[in-house]
């Protein structure tokens, strides 16, 4: 996955580099140009996201690690804005088996 994320963010960056040139918006593909950035940026923004929340359950799981039992209450009061997180959907089976693999007592 690592490299079609790669792929798409070098795919952005040379949109980036087209559009920012005044002469596309001329031009007949500067729609289409236009509408790939913009999917793009939401598809990049997911990926952004995943690596957000991995990074969190990463320090989470760290702090359960420590077993301090004022932290750990702490963390698990706190997993639950993790919930209501948009991609939690897509990523709701990657994170519990996570969860279960690293013994966490917090579940997103």
């Amino acid at each position: 996955m690592e490299q079609k994320e790669q792929h798409l963010r070098s795919e952005f960056a040379e949109l980036e580099q087209r559009l920012a040139d005044p002469a596309i918006f001329t031009t007949r593909e500067y729609p289409r140009l236009a509408k790939r950035r913009q999917q793009l940026e939401h598809v990049l923004g997911l990926f952004d996201d995943r690596a957000s929340l991995a990074q969190q359950q990463e320090e989470a799981t760290s702090l359960v690690d420590g077993g301090d039992p004022e932290l750990i209450s702490l963390l698990v009061a706190g997993c639950h804005p993790l919930r209501d997180h948009p991609t939690r959907h897509t990523q709701q089976q990657d994170a519990e088996q996570q969860a279960e693999k690293s013994g966490s007592r917090c579940r997103v």
